[in-house]
């Protein structure tokens, strides 16, 4: 569906791959795909999201993306998995590629995506605007295979952008990217897309100026731990682009899950219904279990609150001795897997 802020059709491919069959698999490669598609979508990009694809998926992927582009489109690609530089060319690398026998890089050309058919085969759509996000700059996964490393030995080459094209990397010329700070870093993501993402909501955010404050956080997040990042740009476009034009609000955050909350002392409970809350919780619907407690409701009311339609239990002090000794002598009674709420078994 175009979005209403936009003259042009704004769409995007998205690629993550974790799950690799012959040779090292990656963790944060879904992650930053899924927060990707978020962040886009929430810009007026239509998405198609494609997650540990083989080599024919991958290649159906992006002929069915092409064939959905228009003249004057904006059309976005990412990538996130792993790359490789052979003969300086950069390849993307599917989830079922081979691990290679020494003397078969042609063989590792033909079984991957090549970046520079991939750019051709977008600008041949006639979009007007296209932007390549490539989080591929990681240790070379071929390196020592057979005996003999194929390919750098990481990062990817330096690239020729074509006219129309704005490229970003996620590391400079023979760097790797992080997927963590350290240890304890327990982000879905990995550093550079979480800075990434956070920029493309920034309003009036041109997307020249966005790589290089992109860079520059990388850059110092990467330095603190220890590591030398540094994302590459290469800008072929004619005019300015903006993910959010100035004047935009910036696109509402995620919803979060209720947080549980303590009562204020004003609403201190009873201890009767302090049991009562309890019991009605170990016995309704999951989202009982982040309801903030109601201490002056009724009994209808409080069941309304966790999400039963009747209080199977009497609000008095021994509720929760009840409900485990109601709940031993009728082993009719079970809970739904998909809602939970207390129903009664047939016969």
């Amino acid at each position: 569906m175009r979005s209403p802020a936009f003259a042009e059709a704004r769409r995007a491919l998205i690629v993550g791959i974790n799950d690799y069959r012959e040779i090292t698999p990656l963790q944060k490669a879904v992650g930053d795909a899924e927060a990707l598609k978020v962040t886009l979508e929430r810009l007026g990009f239509s998405v198609d999201l494609v997650l540990n694809a083989d080599r024919r998926e991958f290649n159906c992927a992006v002929s069915a993306f092409q064939t959905s582009l228009d003249p004057g489109d904006t059309a976005l690609v990412h990538f996130s998995g792993h790359g490789v530089e052979i003969d300086g060319q950069n390849y993307l690398l599917a989830a079922d590629i081979p691990k290679p026998q020494s003397g078969q890089q042609d063989f590792i050309k033909s079984e991957a995506m090549s970046l520079g058919d991939l750019m051709q085969r977008i600008a041949s759509s006639g979009a007007g605007t296209r932007i390549f996000i490539i989080d591929a700059c990681r240790d070379n996964p071929f390196a020592g295979s057979g005996g003999r490393g194929l390919g750098g030995t990481r990062g990817l080459a330096r690239v020729d952008a074509p006219a129309g094209t704005f490229i970003l990397y996620s590391a400079g010329y023979q760097q790797t990217a992080l997927d963590r700070l350290n240890d304890a870093d327990e982000e879905p993501t990995s550093v550079y897309t979480r800075v990434l993402t956070k920029k493309l909501a920034e309003p009036g955010k041109q997307l020249a100026d966005l790589a290089r404050e992109v860079r520059s956080e990388v850059e110092t997040l990467a330095k603190s731990a220890g590591h030398v990042q540094r994302p590459a740009y290469y800008d072929e476009l004619s005019g300015q682009f903006f993910f959010n034009p100035p004047g935009a609000e910036a696109p509402a955050p995620a919803p979060q899950a209720a947080v549980p909350q303590l009562p204020p002392p004003s609403q201190k409970p009873s201890v009767n219904e302090r049991e009562a809350f309890a019991a009605a919780k170990e016995i309704g619907t999951e989202a009982a279990r982040f309801s903030k407690p109601i201490w002056s409701s009724t009994p209808t009311a409080l069941a309304t609150t966790i999400g039963t339609s009747t209080l199977p239990l009497p609000i008095h002090g021994s509720a929760r001795r009840n409900a485990r000794r109601k709940r031993r002598a009728s082993p009719g009674l079970m809970f739904c897997l998909a809602c939970r709420p207390l129903m009664r078994a047939p016969g």
